[in-house]
């Protein structure tokens, strides 16, 4: 439904996480995608964004449903009006989902800078995705900083089941510029870092192969694997995704079974692999000259 720069695809992440889950805490929800994607594997979800754009409009896709239905079936794809939202925003909660939806889907990029134009049938298929979003009732949506949320959650029997929980964290990456409310500063990587690992939970944090990020990774004895290459117009980087478990990954449905297509697939994937773990074995290189540059501090 929401259309934003950094949307997770489900199906590269899973195959890592745990199982077994019971309570399922997304930190940085963003566009939802994984989320939704843990509703047949969860029984409790918690899902956090301390944009109030973003939590404002699942709450009022939660509540609210068919006044934003109706809004949006209102609303004319005008750059008048987009150029205007760009400028101004809304008090009511339904408007202001309204506005935050016609920025994020129709502006150029996933990015609220100028209007792109599309094919009609876009508005109609945001409106059917809406309609169908009936999914969403047991999700407990969440507008905290992401140092509050575990401390905010009721958990079961009034503590932590550390046997059966999982959080997974999707901050905006360390040293990019991103269209998000707030940008994510050094100190606040070494917080979550510092929360996560206390917390005695399952965790994984998605990141790029930046040296900071792997140091810490290292200093708090975590795994760090790779998940390849993210490609957009300016450049391309590494994406890893960094757990305190070693995850029993699941990819049977992820490449071809049998024949001549599983060889090819399979030699194709070792010979990415190889060349991913070049370009992280040079990530790791930075990351040791990181650490000799603070020791001169």
């Amino acid at each position: 439904m929401l259309r934003r720069l950094g949307k997770k695809d489900p199906q590269k992440y899973l195959p890592y996480f745990p199982e077994r889950v019971t309570t399922f805490v997304d930190m940085f929800m963003g566009t939802g995608s994984i989320t939704f994607a843990m509703l047949n594997r969860a029984k409790y979800i918690y899902a956090n964004d301390n944009d109030k754009n973003v939590f404002n409009l699942f709450m009022v896709v939660k509540n609210k449903r068919e006044e934003l239905i109706e809004s949006l079936k209102l609303l004319p794809y005008h750059e008048g009006v987009f150029n205007y939202w760009k400028e101004h925003e809304e008090i009511d909660d339904v408007w202001a989902a309204t506005r935050f939806l016609m920025l994020s889907n129709f502006g150029y990029l996933g990015k609220p800078d100028s209007l792109r134009f599309v094919p009609s049938a876009s508005k109609t298929n945001l409106l059917s995705e809406i309609v169908s979003f009936n999914f969403i009732e047991n999700i407990q949506f969440m507008d905290s900083d992401f140092r509050d949320v575990i401390s905010k959650i009721s958990w079961r029997e009034g503590k932590k089941a550390t046997n059966d929980s999982f959080i997974y964290a999707d901050p905006p990456y360390l040293g990019t510029i991103n269209n998000y409310q707030s940008s994510f500063t050094e100190d606040d990587t070494r917080d979550l870092f510092s929360i996560l690992t206390g917390s005695g939970l399952r965790f994984a944090v998605s990141e790029f192969a930046n040296p900071i990020v792997i140091a810490l990774a290292e200093e708090h004895g975590l795994y760090v694997h790779d998940l390849g290459e993210r490609r957009n117009l300016k450049n391309r980087r590494e994406e890893i995704l960094i757990t305190n478990y070693q995850p029993q990954r699941r990819q049977g449905s992820l490449f071809p079974s049998e024949g001549a297509a599983a060889s090819t697939a399979n030699k194709q994937m070792n010979t990415d692999k190889k060349e991913r773990g070049e370009k992280l074995a040079v990530s790791r290189q930075q990351t040791m000259r990181y650490k000799k540059s603070l020791t001169k501090l």
